[in-house]
């Protein structure tokens, strides 16, 4: 899905979470020092026929306008959490909210991204196609534990997490 409104969506992640805390993206980005980011390919699991008809009713669940949307985690996010919080050795210490982008990407700090996690608003945004995506939500569940276990974690990768105890 193309971004056809980028300024409406902005606005309207600004008003949902507020300024920037933290930035997740498998977007190549190239810092403003010209370091070039390692990329993790990622090989997806088949979604099964209960994630593809929750994401369906996802899809449907709000006005077309509306760019972005929270919703509630569905059942199977609970494995999801407790598979991320055994590879870890962190435990789930909160509630974080789950919202969804009407959109293939959406700007964060002016990069594209894909998933987000927005540490002082405690909000995970992925874009609605990725809401399904075992991966791509685990690796943003793992971002959230880092925050909620280690007070001087500032976002990024850390190796013994990512790649490392847990998958990417």
């Amino acid at each position: 899905m193309s971004l056809a409104r980028p300024a409406a969506l902005a606005l309207a992640l600004s008003a949902l979470v507020g300024s920037v805390a933290h930035a997740q993206t498998d977007v190549p980005v190239i810092p403003s020092s010209g370091a070039a980011l390692k990329l993790v390919m990622v090989q997806e699991m088949p979604a099964t026929a209960a994630q593809e008809a929750w994401l369906d009713s996802l899809k449907y669940a709000a006005p077309i306008d509306q760019l972005v949307m929270l919703y509630r985690e569905p059942a199977f996010y609970a494995d999801w959490w407790a598979e991320v919080a055994a590879c870890s050795g962190l435990p789930r210490k909160r509630a974080w909210a789950f919202g969804a982008v009407r959109a293939g990407t959406f700007p964060v700090e002016g990069t594209a991204q894909v998933a987000y996690t927005f540490a002082r608003t405690r909000i995970i945004l992925v874009v609605q196609p990725g809401a399904d995506k075992r991966a791509l939500v685990e690796h943003e569940m793992l971002h959230a534990l880092l925050f909620d276990n280690d007070s001087s974690y500032q976002g990024g990768h850390p190796a013994a997490f990512f790649g490392g105890r847990c998958p990417p």
